[in-house]
């Protein structure tokens, strides 16, 4: 099973190493021996990348060393399948999203394609942090 994209070094000593933009960040996960928690820490992980409530911005690059290759191979993890995990755990729904009296930051409503008063429905939909 070949996870890594490829302009991908070879030799990458990281756990996991995901980039988003100019900034890396290295991943331990020495306790996950299945694949749905690995691409789980993946996904915690990648969801702390950048603010909390900055989602959707930016190119974010995942490299997966062979021991955590060999970890999705053994349960027969598809990169698609990966994929998906990753971005069933980094999702949260719009309203944590938006600015609030705890943060400055947050994303308008009008960045997700909402235009006046949100409903509890849409407000409630999830999105993934890396489309």
């Amino acid at each position: 099973m070949q996870i890594r994209e490829p302009g991908c070094a070879r030799s990458c000593a990281y756990r996991a190493c995901i980039r988003t933009g100019r900034r890396r960040a290295q991943v331990t996960d020495q306790t996950s021996r299945s694949g749905r928690l690995l691409a789980g820490s993946l996904g915690a992980a990648l969801a702390a990348c950048g603010h909390p409530k900055f989602y959707r911005y930016g190119e974010v690059l995942l490299v997966i060393s062979p021991e955590h290759a060999d970890t999705f191979k053994h349960d027969g993890f598809s990169k698609a399948q990966v994929r998906s995990r990753i971005q069933e755990v980094s999702a949260k729904r719009i309203r944590d999203l938006l600015p609030d009296n705890e943060t400055g930051e947050g994303m308008p409503l009008a960045s997700f394609g909402i235009t006046g008063r949100a409903t509890e429905a849409q407000l409630n939909q999830r999105i993934e942090k890396v489309p």
